[in-house]
């Protein structure tokens, strides 16, 4: 049985410091004589993610210490069972992981049912934000976990089929992190579109109203006018003949556009197609209408 301080003090000071703190990054360092491992895990802590170290001592008789309170307490598994002492802190960040992943999928039907609040954006960027950071978290610790895989697998203790199941379930879950931040990458852009096509017929309403309503507008301001000899000023019948005027010019803002339309489709391209005048015309038609639509994108 090895005395413990004794073990404590063959640690380099600097190695002492990153084991004493709790949200260091994970590492694995090798020495001559023993090997430091620190792990980071994670935990939700009022909405929001909080990060936690572990740190392990592995002596030159392969047994393995977790420093606690700035104390070396062995951890009687040993190294033929690390996997055993690493797998409790991916089932907690599994679980955790699971709880984001439904969070998605609510996000996702909300979108594709059209039922998403006001703060759907504040909602999709905290998810995309805490996926990334978990994330990256990963790819660390699966770099160093490689590395202590490749350091122990050829001592005859240590679990190597165990510890590459457990190699594969992290690269599975960063696979599943991928997925989860490219669907994410999915929604913003659906929802993004949805913003644009709700811009473009708000846009298209606006115009249409102001093509109806302008010609009534100079209608009014111009039988408006305090001037004299005015149309219809002494008329008995003015107010019915302005009256006519507007609902014409109604009527003629209302339906002429559609039969513009309907005259240059069915009539005018019929007749004149072949006209060179009339292609010119219709190409600066077409490049005046191109225009409109990137300025209303």
């Amino acid at each position: 049985m090895q005395n413990l301080n004794e073990l404590k003090q063959k640690i380099d000071p600097v190695y002492l410091e990153n084991l004493d703190s709790l949200n260091h990054y994970s590492i694995f360092h090798t020495e001559k004589d023993y090997q430091i491992l620190i792990l980071r895990g994670f935990s939700l802590i009022n909405d929001d993610i909080v990060f936690n170290s572990r740190g392990f001592f592995i002596s030159d008789k392969r047994e393995v210490f977790e420093y606690i309170d700035n104390q070396l307490v062995k951890n009687e598994l040993g190294l033929e069972a690390i996997d055993q002492i690493l797998t409790p802190i991916y089932q907690k960040n599994e679980a955790i992981i699971d709880e984001f992943i439904k969070e998605v999928d609510q996000l996702e039907d909300s979108l594709y049912e059209r039922k998403t609040s006001r703060i759907f954006m504040d909602n999709w960027f905290d998810l995309k934000k805490d996926l990334s950071r978990i994330e990256r978290y990963y790819s660390r610790n699966q770099i160093v976990l490689q590395n202590l895989y490749k350091y122990f697998a050829q001592v005859d203790i240590f679990p190597n089929s165990a510890f590459q199941d457990l190699l594969s379930n992290i690269g599975f879950m960063m696979h599943n992190l991928g997925t989860q931040s490219s669907r994410l990458d999915a929604l913003y852009s659906y929802h993004g579109s949805l913003k644009n096509d709700k811009l473009n017929n708000n846009l298209y309403t606006l115009t249409v109203l102001s093509a109806v309503f302008l010609p009534l507008n100079l209608v009014v301001g111009f039988f408006g006018m305090n001037t004299e000899n005015l149309f219809f000023k002494d008329n008995p019948h003015g107010t019915q003949y302005v009256l006519f005027i507007l609902l014409g010019a109604f009527l003629l803002a209302f339906i002429g556009i559609p039969f513009v339309k309907i005259l240059d489709k069915y009539f005018l391209r019929f007749l004149l197609g072949k006209s060179h005048i009339y292609k010119k015309v219709a190409k600066k038609i077409d490049k005046i209408e191109d225009i409109l639509k990137m300025d209303a994108q």
